[in-house]
């Protein structure tokens, strides 16, 4: 008999439920529903209030005000879920970071992380040397203006702070053809062509190669480091192409 007792108890809830969540005439939900968390993990409580996101041990559901006091007097917690709205675009201040709170600044036209104007290009990481040893042990890290070095090798990285305003050409020598672009994949030739002609980029704070005012002009001749016979090879390959 209290099987059967709690079997009716629970198909009343069932019945009330589905009649406080019943749709109106117009097949909308009730208007005056809210997002709640429900702190169950009853499979049947999920399935009758309508889960519309499943947490495990608790889901948000859309309840009325009928249901919410169904839910507590079957002694369920629940948590409304928090709506947020961003009521404005952030404005720039003083520093020229951009801040809601702080207010539109007439001051600040260099605002650069706005939705209007591209973010401030920095660079990701700074050297703790700027002059690396081996540089300094071979009195580097200066001069080398009107000189030109050819680096034979993996490529370079064209985009690289500490090199891009050295690179004078870039040539590409892996495929059947001399081609245009050199980019390295592999490390080893934008090591090499900043032990040699790093300047510290824009900012000054990069790294200084040997020879800082030089200018580079970049052949890709492989795409790993290699030994010094095959690296031979591409050479005499590389100048075959030129001279033809």
């Amino acid at each position: 008999m209290k099987l059967i007792a709690g079997f009716m108890v629970l198909v009343a809830i069932f019945v009330s439920v589905v009649v406080a969540a019943a749709p109106s005439d117009n097949g909308s939900p009730d208007n005056n529903s809210q997002r709640y968390y429900v702190m169950s993990d009853n499979p049947a409580l999920k399935l009758m209030f309508g889960a519309r996101h499943d947490f495990g041990k608790a889901f948000s559901a859309e309840l009325t005000e009928r249901e919410v006091g169904l839910l507590k007097k079957l002694g369920v917690k629940l948590e409304p879920v928090g709506i947020f709205y961003i009521n404005a675009k952030p404005f720039c201040n003083n520093n020229g970071q951009c801040d809601p709170e702080l207010g539109e600044n007439p001051s600040c036209s260099d605002c650069k992380n706005s939705d209007e104007e591209e973010p401030t290009e920095g660079r990701a990481c700074s050297p703790a040397d700027q002059y690396p040893w081996g540089v300094e042990m071979v009195n580097g890290g200066s001069g080398g203006s009107g000189v030109v070095v050819a680096v034979l090798d993996t490529g370079i990285d064209t985009d690289h702070p500490d090199l891009k305003g050295n690179i004078m050409d870039c040539k590409d020598a892996t495929k059947l053809r001399i081609k245009k672009g050199c980019e390295d994949n592999n490390g080893h030739g934008t090591h090499v062509a900043g032990t040699i002609a790093a300047n510290g980029g824009s900012d000054g704070a990069g790294i200084f190669g040997v020879a800082p005012e030089s200018k580079l002009m970049v052949v890709k001749v492989a795409v790993q480091a290699v030994s010094a016979g095959e690296m031979t090879s591409q050479r005499e390959y590389v100048m075959l192409q030129i001279t033809m």
